[in-house]
């Protein structure tokens, strides 16, 4: 019997596209990854599914990818809509130039960047990641197990050992690549059951780090 890729229900009414197919230029590829979904879970994904793809794709490091300059002109045309407006002002208004500088202080330049809300951008990965847990494993990741994601810049948080640890589990990890390198993802499974550590890089630059956690057998019993 078919479950929902994210909360379980049997019977789950959709499908939802992993990741999202909105990403990917037309002709898309054949061979997209699909997940059965609820009507629930799936209901509101759109917005959030377009502002993934609109952030990603406004990258200066992302801009020559194939997908990115295939979708560009829909892009530009998402932020005309009536309902994008307030978003649009915002994105424009969080516009400016930025200095690079090496971590010695050197002065490389500078580059035009803005505002991303990151938790959105989170809300998405972290969902891509449970439905590729899905795809790879056929059974869903505990509901009450956590799944946290942080890009590449957040690593600071993290001791230097940890950092190593982490590279090198994911160098050793399965590597598999949907589109034209659309999404390229790394998977290594921890000694525990659903115990996971994930690389998800979308459109060859964009890296996002995701570590999904099993509830602890007091949570299991809840």
């Amino acid at each position: 019997m078919k479950v929902c890729a994210y909360c379980g229900k049997k019977n789950p009414e959709t499908k939802d596209h992993v990741p999202p197919k909105g990403i990917f230029a037309p002709p898309r590829p054949n061979f997209l990854v699909t997940v059965p979904c609820c009507n629930d879970c799936h209901s509101d994904t759109a917005k959030d599914d377009e502002y993934f793809r609109n952030m990603l794709a406004m990258r200066k490091d992302t801009f020559r990818h194939p997908d990115v300059q295939g979708i560009l002109p829909k892009i530009f045309r998402s932020f005309s809509k009536p309902e994008q407006k307030k978003l649009t002002k915002s994105l424009i208004k969080s516009i400016k130039k930025t200095e690079l500088k090496t971590s010695e202080g050197i002065y490389l330049g500078s580059v035009v960047t803005y505002d991303a809300d990151l938790s959105r951008l989170d809300k998405v990965v972290q969902r891509i990641a449970k439905g590729l847990y899905y795809h790879e494993n056929n059974v869903i990741f505990p509901i009450n197990g956590k799944v946290k994601s942080y890009t590449l810049h957040d690593l600071n948080i993290f001791k230097k050992d940890k950092i190593e640890r982490i590279i090198e589990v994911l160098s050793n990890a399965q590597v598999k690549e949907i589109g034209k390198k659309t999404l390229v993802y790394r998977m290594a499974k921890g000694e525990f059951e659903h115990l996971g550590l994930w690389l998800l890089t979308f459109f060859e630059n964009v890296d996002f780090l995701v570590f999904m956690i099993p509830p602890t057998k007091k949570e299991n019993t809840v």
